[in-house]
């Protein structure tokens, strides 16, 4: 197993073997297994580092990820997984046929548990067009685990001699060094379209923008006096007396305002999006900090 915690990222990422996933339709550049003989045969690479499987569909590519669960949870594997294909702003496959495509919402639970076996380790490598999009599966699901690490990919299209090119430069770069920001930087040296057109997000800087947002939309004045307005409604119907005055409405917003507390918010969401409620003992997860700017 490789430990690279000498990487600036905010957490030790740990993997036992790249997975290179292939899903490209019959008339496309096979640049999945182009990746993959180029890194066997670099010497300075483990043979036995590196996977490849080619599918043809949406089921084949949820038997390969169920089949990754089994792995990690039986041998404690910990894959890092290269998904080949193409993409769009709300999904991958080679089609638009149904079984040719799949919604990144429908790969949210999968990887979740992936992410929940391997302690927290899940990188996904996305080489498709919009493949960077995936991240978008983390929104409104603060309340549960989160389903990667980290999310590397283009965010919008590209072309195939790119992907190839750009990520045999960043495994070359990152199975010596096992850093991805300086194995990044090569990659993007090799393409350079991709140091505007690529993105890495990691969950832990998802988690900080989406909680802020959470608490803009959920503690704000404006939807404390909805919440005093459905109070109001309720004492009206079930009692004699009706609460009439504006005055009094603010009264209770402000004071449902006052009890709200986002640091507790922060941090019951963020034991169970960074799995402290289930690996207690592991110093390696990520611990953010309360933002004072929340």
């Amino acid at each position: 197993m490789h430990n690279h915690s000498d990487n600036p990222q905010p957490n030790v990422l740990s993997f036992d073997k790249l997975h290179i996933i292939q899903w490209l339709g019959s008339t496309d550049r096979k640049t999945g297994k182009e990746l993959f003989n180029t890194l066997q045969a670099s010497g300075d690479i483990d043979h036995n580092l590196v996977e490849f499987v080619d599918i043809a569909d949406k089921s084949e590519l949820l038997s390969v990820l169920d089949n990754l669960i089994i792995s990690c949870r039986d041998k404690d594997s910990i894959p890092l997984i290269h998904i080949e294909t193409h993409g769009n702003d709300s999904g991958i496959g080679t089609s638009v046929n149904p079984n040719q495509f799949i919604e990144h919402t429908d790969l949210l639970e999968v990887l979740r548990e992936l992410n929940v076996q391997t302690k927290f380790n899940l990188f996904i490598v996305m080489a498709a067009c919009f493949g960077s999009k995936l991240v978008k599966i983390i929104k409104d699901t603060l309340l549960k685990p989160s389903p990667f690490w980290g999310v590397m990919g283009p965010i919008k299209e590209t072309y195939d001699d790119y992907i190839y090119r750009g990520y045999c430069a960043f495994y070359k770069s990152f199975f010596k060094t096992y850093n991805i920001n300086e194995s990044m930087k090569v990659m993007k040296d090799e393409v350079p379209q991709f140091d505007k057109d690529l993105r890495m997000y990691t969950a832990e800087e998802l988690f900080q923008k989406a909680i802020k947002q959470y608490c803009t939309d959920k503690c704000s004045l404006e939807i404390s006096l909805k919440r005093a307005e459905a109070i109001i409604e309720t004492f009206n119907v079930t009692s004699k007396d009706k609460i009439t005055d504006l005055d009094f409405k603010y009264k209770i917003a402000e004071y449902l305002q006052s009890t709200v507390s986002k640091k507790a918010i922060f941090d019951a969401r963020k034991r169970v999006f960074f799995m402290h409620d289930l690996y207690a003992d592991n110093p390696e997860l990520s611990d953010p900090e309360f933002p004072l700017d929340i």
